[in-house]
């Protein structure tokens, strides 16, 4: 049903994987810059913020999950959620607080800072766990096995640990991979257009008791 209608971020999301490092991130949103001048470049947290907002667009919940407002008309809220040290700055200030209208829903970014049990990570519809907590993930991921928290990450591993899309590099561009286990698992459905883009996809069932053992203890010699 998203898709209906939203060809514009079909468009916009599929310019974004082949020339996200040339646009500036207001214009990646559609604001119009004057034509005189100049383009400035997207820094690269800019770039993942445009990511982060599209991977909310093209990914679907179960129904139960989506459903609108009990009161008719009544704007909600869609939260993306950010754990760590915040790497984003003001890269989200464009759409921060702006009404998306084929999802009746605001967008809120809500900012968590360094990871401690009992945040509430499971309200945010996507989390993004920053880099700062690459030593929480195992922590992150069990707090969420429950929820059905889109969780995104820039980490090597992440997806190993349970998490769903991890953001890479290649070539100088920023891709993706991604993890269907915890994806089936949490009931949530990619568009066609983030499976084909996916630079790889995998199943990776969760970490027995024996390895996440291992993982700590190795972390701990570090």
């Amino acid at each position: 049903m998203r898709q209906k209608g939203s060809k514009k971020l079909v468009f916009l999301f599929l310019a974004l994987c082949l020339f996200a490092q040339i646009f500036a991130f207001k214009r990646c949103f559609g604001s119009v810059a004057h034509a005189a001048a100049p383009t400035k470049k997207a820094s690269e947290y800019e770039i993942k913020a445009v990511y982060l907002y599209n991977f909310l667009l093209f990914a679907s919940w179960p129904e139960s999950d989506e459903e609108g407002n009990d009161d008719e008309g009544k704007v909600g809220d869609l939260c993306i959620g950010i754990v760590g040290k915040d790497p984003f700055g003001k890269s989200f200030s464009e759409i921060e607080g702006k009404v998306i209208k084929s999802l009746n829903k605001r967008l809120v970014v809500k900012r968590y800072g360094r990871y401690k049990k009992g945040l509430g990570l499971e309200g945010c519809k996507l989390l993004f766990v920053c880099s700062s907590e690459k030593g929480s993930l195992l922590e992150i991921i069990k707090e969420l096995k429950e929820s059905r928290t889109l969780t995104i990450a820039d980490v090597e591993g992440f997806l190993k640990y349970g998490g769903m899309i991890n953001l890479v590099k290649v070539k100088k561009k920023i891709r993706w991979e991604i993890n269907r286990t915890p994806l089936k698992k949490a009931n949530i459905r990619l568009s066609s257009q983030l499976l084909r883009s996916a630079v790889k996809i995998v199943e990776i069932p969760k970490l027995s008791e024996k390895d996440k053992e291992s993982e700590i203890a190795r972390r701990t010699r570090r």
